[in-house]
């Protein structure tokens, strides 16, 4: 019977692991032993030293010996409990309703793998307290990451015990060599190899690929003081063709490259060469959805490109972001925040997206002050109203502590490793606010205020005010929390359903004026005011007229581009209307009116909509916006035309605007109607058409 090409892969990646035996003794006497002799077994070391080929070999024990294992990389998973706990149920196939502690090694031994394990530092305190303890104690726990275990639990008299951490070292010279001669490099090229990368496992696989990519290798013995970068760079200059190194290129920007990305970034329509050419290589690995290069691969090749090649690098960013802007129209809800964490990681070198991207790992590495995000429980309630009269006094304390009632799902908490709030963020939600509850608080009431008379929000539409937020003791300073609170904004930001417009207030608006400029929130001076002898500005965000993938798209210039002044573009080169549902209406009869005078539409509302802007590029001129307008009118008369039902009134419509008679009255002459009934029909057909429109403009 034939067999998988899964398993034909697995046997050739089996055939090129080579040494680590104590490494592997070390687990097989665990996956051996009645009662696992330690929970967690924390394997670490430096990029490119084989963590994940180990845990791969480990895999293979387990499935040699039908012990079932759950392999997570967590460079793919938010640093969220919810996010996490999703994650494994997705892998164990069970309902969301179900607990994976309940499940993991309830029939028996089960292995559990953590892999890049520094992407998960915001949930160390979360996982050592909260979800590791609940595990079943058939479950044996493996975590593979660049940094040895936090001081904080090796020094727990309770985890001392339970805890194994074996560091990982460069290769020997005879596994080296065992390495070198299963990849095919002759005895003779070996010892220089070896020489020259000092066994470092990926040093060696990229030996190994200049030599197969060159058909030759020599090198002079003497050690590099940054070896990974000199090989790569070698293997870049040495690439098959101009192609290849595109190729490269692009799947180093982008956070997993598929074909059609690919195609799209270089252009092409026949990549699929070019792809398997890039899965081949030894420093790019595959996923579930796509592939990724090494981590110190993806690092110095790069920052190489952005110097190098600084033109070429916009070209392919901005190909990416052409391929992200039109998934998120077509993508699902769910697998648009798959496109938009790609989207965040192509942003991730931007002084705003990069926080929200990198998750502060460079704060928490061999830290013991770890941070790590909870929702709110109703026992924080004190903690929180400390905070807040300590910074803002009691009657803020008062108002946080209403909102915080009044909506605990909207509040989110950052504790330290004790499980106390070190810092909070209430993202209150305007739309929903009472008018009870507004009364009582003159910031939140005076942004709604703002809100109706400025950019009233639409049926559906939601506004978010960051009113409560700091860290326990160091306020609004910069901070891990207050950092982490930026993160969770922006986050809020990207995947909010609706979300219409957004507001901060922050104290010293004076000294955050130019960073939030750069990041496109404006400053809303009618809004400020001062709490407890403290100024604050309000800065806001309308998220219609700059949605988030056009927000991003600002940022990418201001990254890519030639630099930043400080101060906010007021608007883009177009501003986007936000129009109520009236005034749309209004512009819609504007059009019909002028359907055959097209030369009167370019001062018409609606070439500044929504509708209109989501399918032109935001420099198009006047007349590319009517012909996008009136062809999205044409499909709305094009649907009345098809409803049986909406026959008259389609008549109506068309001898009134289409095709127009001299008049109304001689309109409904030609149609055989009374006046009064043909009015009748016209307003039916005025409405379909309207409605039609309103909810494009909606996104419905």
């Amino acid at each position: 019977m034939a067999g998988k090409l899964s398993d034909r892969l697995r046997e050739a990646s089996r055939r090129l692991f080579v040494g680590r035996s104590a490494q592997r003794k070390l687990f097989e006497t665990v996956l051996s032993a009645d009662t696992h002799p330690f929970a967690l077994l924390h394997i670490y070391g430096p990029g490119g030293i084989g963590k994940t080929s180990l845990l791969y070999e480990y895999r293979h024990l387990c499935e040699a010996a039908h012990i079932p294992v759950l392999y997570l990389d967590t460079r793919t998973i938010e640093a969220d409990p919810a996010i996490f706990l999703s994650a494994i149920r997705q892998q164990l196939g069970i309902a969301n309703n179900v607990a994976p502690a309940d499940m993991l090694g309830a029939e028996g031994k089960h292995v559990l793998m953590l892999d890049t394990y520094e992407s998960m530092f915001a949930l160390e305190q979360w996982l050592y307290t909260s979800f590791f303890p609940e595990l079943n104690d058939t479950v044996f726990i493996v975590v593979a990451g660049r940094y040895p275990p936090s001081p904080t639990w090796t020094d727990n008299p309770g985890w001392r015990s339970l805890i194994k951490t074996v560091a990982l070292r460069n290769f020997s010279p005879d596994e080296s060599r065992t390495y070198l001669s299963r990849v095919g490099m002759p005895e003779d090229f070996q010892q220089p190899a070896i020489n020259y990368t000092h066994g470092h496992p990926l040093a060696l696989s990229l030996v190994a690929e200049s030599f197969t990519q060159t058909d030759a290798a020599a090198f002079d013995g003497e050690l590099e003081p940054d070896f990974i970068k000199v090989l790569l760079d070698r293997f870049v200059r040495e690439a098959p063709s101009l192609d290849h190194r595109l190729a490269l290129e692009a799947c180093v920007l982008v956070n997993n490259l598929t074909e059609p990305l690919l195609a799209t970034m270089l252009e092409r329509t026949d990549v699929r060469a070019l792809f398997e050419w890039l899965r081949s290589l030894s420093f790019i690995d595959s996923g579930t959805r796509g592939l990724f290069p090494h981590d110190l691969a993806r690092e110095v090749l790069g920052s190489e490109l952005r110097w190098r090649n600084p033109d070429q690098h916009k070209v392919l960013h901005q190909q990416a972001r052409v391929y992200y802007n039109a998934q998120l129209k077509d993508a699902s809800s769910e697998e648009q925040g798959n496109v938009l964490k790609d989207y965040i990681f192509l942003h991730r070198d931007n002084a705003i997206v990069r926080p929200f991207f990198l998750q502060l790992q460079s704060q928490w590495q061999g830290s013991t002050a770890a941070i790590s995000t909870d929702q709110y429980h109703p026992r924080d309630l004190a903690q929180i109203e400390a905070m807040v009269t300590k910074h803002e006094g009691e009657a803020s304390a008062a108002l946080a502590r209403m909102w915080i009632e009044a909506q605990p799902e909207h509040v989110i908490l950052f504790r330290d490793q004790q499980g106390d709030a070190a810092g909070f963020l209430l993202l209150l939600a305007l739309h929903d606010a009472s008018e009870t509850s507004l009364k009582k608080d003159p910031v939140a009431q005076a942004c709604v205020k703002y809100l109706n008379t400025n950019a009233p929000l639409r049926p559906g539409e939601a506004a978010t005010l960051f009113r409560f937020w700091m860290d326990r003791d160091a306020y609004q300073n910069i901070t891990q929390v207050q950092s982490l609170i930026f993160v969770y904004m922006v986050r809020h930001y990207l995947t909010t359903s609706k979300l219409a417009f957004s507001m901060l207030p922050i104290s010293s608006p004076s000294f955050w004026k130019s960073v939030f400029g750069y990041a496109d929130l404006h400053h809303l001076e009618s809004l400020d005011f001062e709490r407890n002898g403290i100024p604050f500005g309000v800065f806001g965000h309308d998220w219609r007229s700059r949605p988030p993938a056009a927000w991003l798209d600002v940022l990418a210039s201001r990254e890519t581009g030639s630099g930043f002044s400080g101060t906010a573009e007021a608007t883009p080169q177009r501003t986007m209307l936000v129009l109520s549902e009236e005034a749309f209406g209004e512009a819609v009869r504007m059009v019909c009116r002028n359907y055959t005078r097209r030369d009167r539409l370019v001062n018409n509302p609606l070439l500044s909509s929504r509708i209109v802007a989501d399918s032109v590029a935001e420099s198009a001129d006047d007349a590319e916006r009517v012909e996008v307008l009136m062809q999205l009118v044409d499909d709305g008369v094009a649907l009345l035309q098809q409803n049986v039902k909406q026959a008259k009134a389609f008549k109506a419509l068309d001898r009134t605007y289409l095709r127009p008679a001299a008049s109304q009255e001689q309109a409904a002459e030609l149609l055989g109607l009374p006046y009064s009934t043909f009015r009748r029909h016209l307003a039916t057909a005025l409405n379909e058409l309207i409605q039609f429109l309103w909810q494009k403009e909606l996104g419905r």
